[in-house]
């Protein structure tokens, strides 16, 4: 969705307040934003009807909706073209760089695309 489909966006979003998505849909105008203090507290205002719209990280979202057992919240369409997941590491811990690093690419495809659900 283009960012100029936002500005005359009639529906109530929810979002992480302080989040890097807080920030993006400040970015776009949007009026009726709701902010909550958790993802998870975001997430449950749209399964309970306060809000009709969240926008967060995808795999944050997956990730809540299955362990918290959200049932009537589906993804019903992603804005980024991946999920901007990033590990940051300091200079001077090379050896937990290279244990990530290993770990990380021990995970096949079909492991990513089953997290990724």
């Amino acid at each position: 969705m283009e960012a100029y489909q936002f500005r005359s966006f009639e529906h109530s979003v929810g979002v992480q307040k302080d989040s890097s998505h807080h920030g993006f849909v400040q970015n776009l105008g949007i009026e009726n934003l709701r902010l909550y203090d958790t993802a998870e507290e975001a997430l449950l205002a749209v399964a309970s009807d306060k809000v009709e719209i969240y926008i967060g990280n995808l795999t944050t979202t997956n990730y809540i909706v299955k362990n918290m057992g959200i049932s009537n919240v589906r993804v019903a369409s992603t804005i980024e073209n991946e999920n901007g997941l990033a590990f940051a590491i300091r200079d001077d811990w090379p050896i937990l760089k290279s244990i990530l690093e290993k770990g990380l690419n021990a995970v096949t495809e079909a492991e990513k695309i089953e997290n990724y659900k």
